[in-house]
């Protein structure tokens, strides 16, 4: 039997595959959406589009920004009540978000330079590592903003509204669907205006505050309606994003416990089989035991008997004399 520790580690690394597996498959298939909207909020639009530059870093990316959040989801709440507040749920899954756009930041930044460069990652990346070692993470706090609303809806509001909804309708499927798409509606309103702000630092090299970016939207991308440039498409990635890849997740977890379980199944029927082999032998060994100690008095008793009719024939021949 494994020790709590080694079981403790095996469930890490499942929930380690299982994060990984299902943010990179979820998001190179989606990536040309990510890749259109910085297109466009980019003001890319007198450049040629090519649906999956960046998807390789970005793909990759998902590794340790998904298993970030949903590792860290997963170890705060094992370490806090089941029953917990509210508050310290939104905190708990705010902040997953938060610490997955350490990983985001640069990546994301590394797509739109490849945009604007039209180059390949490494390129994207030395260009920037030349302009300082913390160029890559420029944008964070719009970055840590959005994936904060964003995990807060993947990872609390919206599996609650799907609960919700499974315990007061019949046709659960129709309405968690309706319910999810209203949640990454919401969702990707009230955090596309940071990805906006982000992608317009990100493109250039000049120092931005936020008031300077705010104009910079404004004035570029068309007064207020310039922060929501590219919204549908950032709505399809909230909707996927928050609903396939805890689905997958779970699915790959799911398979990985089974397998586990068939291989414990399967040592423990090896153990039962050497069992019952054993218990044969040992009836076997004692058997035999039983029989030799047996044989042994018989021909005990068999040359005691032979002894006393030599002594009854020597009698017999004395009394004769």
């Amino acid at each position: 039997m494994p020790s709590k520790k080694e079981e403790n580690k095996k469930n890490m690394f499942r929930e380690f595959l299982s994060s990984a597996g299902a943010g990179v498959a979820v998001s190179y298939l989606t990536f040309p959406l990510e890749g259109y909207k910085k297109y466009l909020v980019g003001g890319l639009k007198n450049q040629k589009f090519y649906p999956f530059k960046g998807s390789t870093i970005f793909a990759a990316n998902i590794i340790p920004t998904t298993t970030m959040q949903l590792m860290t989801d997963g170890f705060l709440k094992n370490h806090f009540k089941e029953n917990s507040s509210i508050s310290t749920n939104v905190i708990i899954s705010s902040y997953c978000g938060i610490q997955g756009a350490i990983v985001a930041t640069l990546v994301e930044n590394c797509i739109i330079r490849q945009q604007v460069l039209n180059c390949g990652p490494k390129a994207a990346l030395k260009d920037m590592f030349s302009h300082g070692y913390l160029r890559p993470w420029k944008s964070y706090r719009f970055i840590a903003t959005r994936d904060g609303v964003f995990t807060l809806f993947m990872l609390q509001i919206n599996p609650s509204v799907k609960q919700y909804v499974r315990e007061h309708s019949s046709n659960n499927n129709l309405y968690e669907f309706i319910a999810s798409l209203w949640v990454g509606f919401i969702g990707a309103f009230l955090s596309h205006p940071f990805d906006t702000m982000a992608t317009r630092m990100q493109k250039t090299h000049e120092k931005m505050s936020l008031r300077s970016t705010i104009n910079d939207v404004l004035t570029n991308l068309g007064g207020y309606k310039g922060f929501y440039v590219g919204f549908p498409y950032r709505v399809g990635l909230f909707f996927t994003f928050s609903n396939v890849i805890p689905a997958v997740k779970d699915m790959l977890e799911n398979f990985l416990s089974n397998a586990n379980l068939k291989d414990k199944t399967l040592e423990s029927e090896k153990c039962s089989t050497e069992n019952k082999l054993d218990t044969p032998t040992k009836n076997l060994t004692f058997h035999y035991s039983s029989y030799k100690n047996k044989a042994i008095d018989a021909n005990a008793k068999k040359s005691l008997s032979e002894d006393d009719e030599e002594i009854n024939n020597a009698m017999l021949r004395l009394n004769l004399c």
